[in-house]
């Protein structure tokens, strides 16, 4: 849940920062695929009149949320290992 939470914290502020909009909960689709073996969740954001032009614009946008500033917003990413 906590990963979960700091991913979506990087996009909101990823919103705010790039696009001037505040992150809502409706734009937030969570599908969780976990087992006892594996974590694995999956998000998806659908903002209101905002559509990237293909998957490369996307990873762009996720790596600048983690990217040191001047070029990104200096986020942390938490790899936990439970095993």
């Amino acid at each position: 849940e906590a990963c979960v939470d700091e991913v979506l914290d990087g996009i909101d502020l990823a919103v705010r920062t790039y696009m001037n909009k505040e992150l809502q909960p409706s734009w937030i689709l969570e599908l969780d695929s976990s087992t006892d073996q594996k974590f694995s969740r999956h998000l998806i954001v659908q903002i209101p009149g905002v559509a990237f032009q293909n998957s490369r614009h996307v990873k762009e946008f996720i790596h600048s949320i983690y990217a040191s500033p001047p070029n990104g917003l200096g986020r942390r990413c938490i790899v936990v290992n439970t095993e």
